[in-house]
């Protein structure tokens, strides 16, 4: 349970941050706000809706984010030990040769996640639109968390398609968002454009998200492959050993400092 508070939080934290502010409603507020504003039935109101899994998609989720955890676990300490036995070697050549194989482990898993990634999605995407189909609803699917055994959705329904999904018993939450009053809306202020402080760049972390994780592994793994090119700041990011060159020393460094931390 607190899994899904946790999740259905996140999720309300998404609207608030894309300009919507999310509000639990009743049944009993929705027939006021009815009687407050009369509405066209066929007016559209910004939801946001969470969904419980079948449980046969949840146990097959479940199944496969267990296996996805042992090989995270066996893979990491095996590409560890490989890695213990490159900082061993006497020339360059060993070195990098010992690195290349850690990779094999690694990539591995992030193949492993990717396949939970898409079944999980595949799997809520399916529920969604049986559930959508029959009302005529149409909606954006947001993402599965299959920890909670939940997935998300939002949109624009209309009060009878909000009134159908509030009584499926498999829905967990069907949140409106705040109708915006235009009337109400203070005017914005002149618009007065202030020196912006020079960004610290955080070593390992390509795509500045403000954390070094397997994201940016991808990004150098790419531009080692010549994939992709690197920025300046990337660049600079991605010289973990300040040598002056990006190479798989670097990605050797980054790999470490993704699974250490």
């Amino acid at each position: 349970m607190k899994k899904m508070q946790k999740a259905i939080a996140c999720l309300l934290s998404f609207l608030m941050l894309t300009g919507g502010i999310a509000v639990e409603t009743t049944a009993a507020e929705t027939t006021d706000a009815r009687e407050a504003v009369v509405l066209d039935e066929a007016e559209l109101i910004p939801v946001l809706i969470t969904v419980q899994l079948s449980a046969e998609n949840a146990k097959a989720l479940y199944e496969l984010q267990q296996e996805t955890a042992a090989l995270t676990a066996q893979n990491e300490a095996k590409a560890e030990a490989i890695r213990d036995q490159a900082d061993q070697a006497e020339d360059d050549a060993t070195y990098a040769a010992a690195m290349q194989e850690a990779d094999a482990p690694i990539l591995e898993i992030l193949a492993k996640r990717e396949a939970l990634r898409v079944a999980a999605n595949a799997a809520a995407e399916g529920e969604l639109q049986n559930k959508l189909a029959p009302i005529g609803a149409v909606m954006l699917f947001i993402g599965v968390y299959p920890e909670a055994g939940i997935y998300a959705a939002c949109g624009k329904l209309t009060y009878a398609q909000i009134e159908a999904l509030r009584s499926d018993p498999d829905v967990v939450s069907v949140e409106e968002q705040a109708p915006i009053d235009p009337e109400a809306t203070e005017p914005e202020p002149d618009l007065v454009i202030e020196p912006q402080p020079q960004v610290e760049l955080l070593v390992g972390d390509l795509n500045a998200d403000g954390a070094v994780n397997v994201l940016d592994v991808i990004c150098l793994q790419k531009h080692l492959l010549n994939m992709a090119t690197l920025s300046e700041d990337q660049w600079a990011c991605a010289d973990l050993n300040a040598d002056g060159c990006v190479d798989v020393f670097d990605l050797g460094l980054l790999k470490r400092e993704v699974l250490t931390s």
